[in-house]
């Protein structure tokens, strides 16, 4: 009786050369799909000052990594507006809750006119009345109610709410 080799050879992959890549024509596709040189520079330094306002950092720590990662003298000719400004589409937070100041002291002002002269209603019902996303209005009762401005009756999506 003799023996067989099961074991098979097996070839070993040749590595292949990744194609050459131009990097200057590949940055000047990517700076042109993604808005132009001084929307990505903009873009860059927001993301990356956000970042690291974000961790705490000083003014000079954050010029200072800045400098180190080769992006310090775009930072430095950068307007201070254009760096501490909230990006568009963005929302800061005022009192827990989410939205610009003044638009959130209207739509609580509007919130408070529309359940002054009706009778309980719902938080879908006092969106569609002020006419803005549900989820918004939502908290903003809850904010309300915890404030004694408003009164809370009921649970999860059968609440009401009506006027202190």
């Amino acid at each position: 009786m003799t023996k067989k080799n099961t074991k098979t050879k097996t070839k070993t992959a040749q590595p292949v050369a990744a194609p050459a890549v131009d990097g200057n024509a590949l940055l000047t596709f990517l700076t042109k799909r993604n808005g132009g040189l001084d929307k990505v520079t903009r873009d860059f330094i927001r993301d990356n000052t956000a970042a690291l306002v974000k961790s705490g950092g000083t003014f000079g720590a954050i010029m200072d990594q800045a400098t180190s990662e080769g992006w310090g003298d775009i930072l430095a000719a950068t307007p201070v507006k254009s760096v501490l400004s909230a990006p568009a589409g963005s929302k800061a937070k005022a009192n827990g809750v989410s939205g610009r100041t003044a638009d959130l002291a209207k739509l609580q002002a509007d919130i408070l006119a529309k359940l002054a002269g009706a009778p309980p209603m719902t938080a879908a019902d006092v969106a569609a009345e002020v006419d803005a996303d549900r989820k918004r209005v939502t908290r903003i009762l809850v904010k309300l109610a915890t404030d004694g401005k408003v009164n809370a009756e009921g649970s999860r999506r059968f609440r009401t709410y009506s006027v202190a």
